[in-house]
């Protein structure tokens, strides 16, 4: 299969599904298997996808960036395991488990954001990433594994914790990272949690103000003359965005001078996403970035 570029299946096959030359269940909600010769840049899996099969992206030598989109809820063991070109995912607020090694070998992957909903982690997770540089671990993450992030990590300068719960908690081998690595923390009570558990002594900050995510970036909603809600709103985790006259907003918003993009679903999207060819890359704030990223 290290030569593959494309799988087609035959029309009626009951088991199985092709789109775009990708392999998935014949019902789409499993990725069974993206070919590791497959040469585009850039993907993003189908909305009826729920589940990235064991091994699905393994040595891809052409994939740059990777959108999972909303809906998608577990990543298999070693789902991306040397796709050795991967330099930035979307991963989705919708996704719940993430297994063994599923980050293994990613020579350019540099920046790892974990949405909120988390709940299970395999050991190892993440292991041999050496141009990562920031880790962001989601605020409903209230407990990391053995061996979470580990292996060859030369370039890591920062993990951020956005997690302010009393319920959080790490062993002593969930970080095998250089001690040059700083910790971003929202509270002392998370401070004290890693300085008693963890074996290194990296230094561990206090942020008085959450740069991971500024909730305080998003404007206050407004009533508007009918009495409805005009601006942002936040709904189960999600941001929307209400217009004049109440109804929702998709696409491109301005406010305040910041541009953001809201999914067809209508929840105000962060990392990278592609419009009209393009791609831009969305703050975890949900504003769009400027300037290298």
């Amino acid at each position: 299969t290290t030569s593959l570029k494309h799988v087609d299946v035959e029309e009626g096959n009951e088991s199985f599904a092709s789109v775009d030359g990708v392999l998935f269940s014949k019902d789409k909600t499993q990725l069974i298997y993206y070919p590791s010769q497959k040469n585009d840049e850039s993907y993003k899996t189908p909305k009826e996808t729920k589940e990235l099969a064991s091994y699905s992206f393994n040595k891809n030598s052409y994939l740059k960036k990777l959108e999972l989109n909303e809906g998608l809820e577990k990543i298999g063991t070693f789902a991306f395991a040397d796709a050795i070109k991967l330099e930035e995912i979307s991963l989705p607020n919708s996704l719940e488990t993430i297994e063994r090694l599923a980050f293994y070998g990613n020579l350019e992957l540099k920046e790892l954001i974990l949405p909120d909903n988390v709940k299970n982690f395999g050991k190892h997770v993440m292991n041999g990433l050496p141009k990562l540089k920031s880790l962001t671990i989601g605020n409903n993450i209230n407990s990391l594994p053995s061996f979470f992030l580990s292996g060859v990590l030369d370039s890591l300068k920062e993990i951020h914790i956005k997690n302010k719960s009393t319920e959080f908690s790490v062993k002593k081998d969930t970080f095998a990272i250089p001690e040059t690595v700083k910790f971003y923390v929202t509270s002392e009570h998370i401070k004290d949690v890693l300085k008693s558990n963890l074996s290194t002594s990296n230094d561990i900050i206090v942020e008085k103000v959450d740069n991971i995510k500024q909730e305080t970036d998003v404007a206050k909603p407004k009533k508007n003359s009918n009495q409805g809600v005009v601006g942002w709103v936040k709904d189960k985790g999600l941001w929307y965005y209400l217009n004049e006259s109440g109804s929702m907003a998709t696409g491109w918003v301005k406010d305040k001078g910041l541009w953001y993009y809201l999914n067809e679903s209508g929840s105000m999207a962060t990392g990278w996403v592609k419009d009209k060819g393009l791609w831009y890359y969305l703050n975890e704030s949900g504003s769009m970035a400027t300037g290298w990223v």
